[in-house]
């Protein structure tokens, strides 16, 4: 949980990746680490949400 928070944290506000016309194999790699990282960031700010939330306890 502790990892959650320092995660939510470091990424406070969702982020947004500018899209390329050139759709080559660096890109996937990069847009797949980006979607990674961003997925975590949102998950980490919506747990401690989830937990307050009464239909959860």
């Amino acid at each position: 949980m502790d990892q959650v928070r320092e995660i939510a944290d470091m990424e406070p506000t969702p982020q947004q990746m500018r899209t390329f016309a050139d759709g080559g194999a660096k890109l996937r790699i990069v847009s797949a680490k980006f979607l990674h990282k961003e997925l975590q960031s949102r998950f980490a700010r919506c747990v401690p949400t989830l937990l307050l939330h009464p239909a959860t306890r």
